[in-house]
């Protein structure tokens, strides 16, 4: 792929990084986002089919808080650019199919119907097997959002996709999960038909290793619409597969060791299993359906014999991990589901701020705990202002560390902490600390891929979404910081930071 050309004329590159331009302050001081996100939609036209598919997807997402018609329309843009992009590497077939899967993901937010049309061209991604099927990630957004607009009218149609992903990939369980609620209230024989329906699929489903978790969401929304006689099915038929499933996974990468914890309020639970992962996730059902049952199963797998058990109502916090033979130390262990918890942190924090925070002071390596503090603070001002306060105030105190991928990690979530809690000359402080490491970073990247595979970039591009979001009135100041980066990253970030300041408007809405 040729490398991103050099933006020239007025456009993005004279108006928001043209800084030898007379007048630049002052159209600085007037840049607004609806702007802003023009000039990045006109400037995608010229770049590789690749970087302009990740543009699209923030621009498209963007365009929510402004236009829901303009949104689609560069929603189907990016679905017909995926559909033609270069796709003879491995990555490109990746990305291809991600781009498709994106492209209508983000038109099922303002048009399902319109992307349930084009459902059944997707094809199944062998790039992405054997660990996921990416259609499904779709079918999570679209069949809940056309059950919304249609009710009834629309289960024929999302019965149809259901069997068309199951026969050349994964059944969609998450999206099926997403209905099943209403669907049970609207017709509740329909709805134990379509439970029994999925549950069947289960036992004739191999290879795609994501199915089993997603089959456990499925279990967790649609237990509720479940008859009795049904839930029981269901269990069952888990356990069918729990052995198979665990094997192929094995199988795949002989010796390995897989890793689990589960941080409940009760307190930690780590196992070393991965088929008694399977079985310890099934419990609180079993247990609730049959207790005898339950205690047949901890008596097979006494690692679970005395362990508190994750609360129906919800997902657990989780961490996994896989590592291969010989690595599989006590050392890398600990840091690798502590990676993980970091990675998590943030949305835990959201559910209970107090106890992400005791999660985050465990870590046991200091650069790690730092971010993870840094993670959660947003969360507990909400509950303990002067504390978060306080722990911000320490973390300032300690530097701002410009040296590796971990401190970017660091100094992102620390600007987000300055922001959101009302520092907003310390997190542009901290903002240009991130930024001038990010280009040293990124200055190596490999210029025949996209951006956004340069290290660091999805850090940065998170700062950019940050800034935008806190600063929506300030894309000229934000534009002005991007002057030292190389153009191509430049509009990558420009186009996190325009989504960013459009996440507040009404209207706006993006994938979860």
């Amino acid at each position: 792929m040729a490398p991103a050309r050099l933006l020239t004329g007025w456009g993005v590159m004279g108006a928001l990084l043209g800084f030898a331009a007379a007048g630049w302050p002052a159209r600085a001081q007037e840049m607004r986002p609806e702007g802003l996100l023009e000039d990045l939609h006109r400037e995608s036209r010229e770049q590789p089919p690749h970087d302009r598919l990740m543009l699209l997807w923030d621009l498209a997402i963007a365009a929510t808080g402004v236009n829901a018609g303009t949104s689609a329309e560069w929603a189907l843009e990016m679905y017909e650019l995926a559909g033609n992009v270069p796709h003879d590497a491995v990555w490109q077939q990746m990305n291809q199919a991600a781009g498709r899967k994106n492209a209508l993901t983000i038109l099922s937010l303002t048009d399902p119907e319109r992307a349930a049309q084009h459902f059944l061209e997707l094809a199944p991604s062998p790039g992405h097997q054997p660990n996921e099927d990416p259609r499904i990630d779709l079918s999570r957004h679209l069949f809940p959002r056309l059950w919304a607009r249609e009710g009834m009218r629309c289960l024929p149609e999302i019965l149809k996709f259901a069997d068309f992903t199951s026969r050349t990939g994964q059944y969609p369980y998450v999206g099926i999960g997403h209905i099943l609620p209403g669907l049970a209230k609207a017709d509740r024989a329909a709805a134990d038909s379509v439970w029994l329906a999925a549950v069947r699929h289960l036992g004739e489903e191999r290879g795609i290793w994501r199915t089993a978790d997603d089959y456990l969401k499925f279990l967790r929304e649609g237990w509720a619409a479940a008859p009795a006689k049904s839930r029981r099915v269901a269990l069952e038929a888990a356990m069918a597969v729990i052995h198979r499933g665990a094997e192929d996974q094995t199988a795949t990468e002989p010796g390995t060791r897989w890793y689990a914890e589960y941080y409940l309020p009760e307190g930690t639970v780590r196992l070393d299993s991965l088929e008694t992962e399977r079985v310890y996730d099934l419990l609180p059902f079993v247990d609730q359906i049959d207790a005898n049952w339950g205690r047949r199963l901890r008596r097979q797998y006494p690692a679970l014999a005395d362990k508190p058990l994750p609360h129906l109502d919800g997902a657990p916090w989780r961490a996994g991990l896989i590592l291969a033979p010989g690595h599989d130390t006590a050392e890398r262990l600990e840091a690798g589901l502590e990676r993980y918890r970091v990675w998590f942190l943030r949305e835990w924090a959201e559910q209970d701020a107090k106890r992400a925070a005791l999660l985050a002071q465990a870590a046991r390596d200091p650069v790690r705990r730092r971010t993870a503090m840094a993670l959660v603070l947003p969360a507990y001002a909400k509950v303990d202002a002067a504390q978060a306060e306080a722990w911000r105030g320490e973390l300032m105190a300690g530097g701002i560390p410009a040296r590796t991928s971990d401190d970017l990690a660091f100094l992102v979530a620390l600007a987000r902490v300055d922001f959101a809690m009302g520092h907003p000359e310390d997190g542009r402080t901290v903002t240009d600390a991130a930024l001038r490491l990010g280009e040293q970073l990124a200055s190596k990247r490999d210029r025949s891929r996209p951006p956004y595979a340069a290290e660091g970039a999805a850090n940065l591009h998170e700062l950019a979404d940050i800034y935008g979001e806190f600063q929506p009135n300030d894309l000229g100041s934000f534009a002005e910081r991007l002057k030292d980066q190389e153009p191509a990253l430049r509009l990558y970030l420009l186009a996190g930071a325009v989504r960013g300041a459009m996440r507040r408007r009404p209207g706006y809405v993006e994938p979860n």
